[in-house]
């Protein structure tokens, strides 16, 4: 006999959200901070501003990120010991 439920599956988990392999983030915030440094500087700040920011993006951008050394994971299928 049915009792009208359906039956209860697990949510798939979702797939994991692959990481930035680049610094474009820290290279925006740095390339503002130190464009509106310069801009102040120079008492042109406007000008400042854009070329510290496309100046971090671009080095941000050319900056890849190296995988973080630690322990392998463990192969599956593996005897367990």
């Amino acid at each position: 006999m049915s009792t009208g439920e359906a039956p209860k599956r697990d949510d798939p988990t979702p797939p994991p959200e692959p990481e930035e392999e680049n610094y474009q983030s820290l290279g925006l915030g740095l390339g503002l901070c130190l464009g509106t440094a310069f801009g102040a500087v120079f008492h042109n700040l406007a000008i400042g501003i854009s070329v510290g920011l496309c100046l971090g993006l671009a080095i941000g951008t050319a900056i890849k990120k190296k995988d973080p050394p630690g322990p392998t994971p463990p192969s599956e299928g593996g005897a367990e010991g």
